[in-house]
């Protein structure tokens, strides 16, 4: 990477910046939207709560979760807020 490249930010660094709201809770799970301002793009967050399972509907997560079991930069966002 040259010094005019731009690093890639971890999904940790990216979770700091981004905004999340809670749009609901039941028994069975708690459902957020979390944006980025900055790319103009909004994603739908779930915790599923008899599974203590996370899912979002980016791209990155439907793609490289099984793989690399890492959580994507939305779910981060969620979790830090919810905790």
């Amino acid at each position: 990477m040259g010094p005019d490249t731009p690093k890639e930010i971890s999904p940790e660094e990216r979770a700091k910046r981004l905004k999340v709201k809670k749009d609901y809770e039941n028994e069975r799970r708690i459902a957020f939207t979390v944006m980025d301002e900055e790319k103009g793009t909004i994603h739908s967050v779930i915790y599923h709560k008899e599974k203590d399972e996370w899912t979002c509907d980016c791209m990155w997560f439907s793609t490289r979760y099984e793989k690399t079991k890492r959580y994507c930069a939305h779910i981060l966002a969620a979790k830090r807020w919810s905790e």
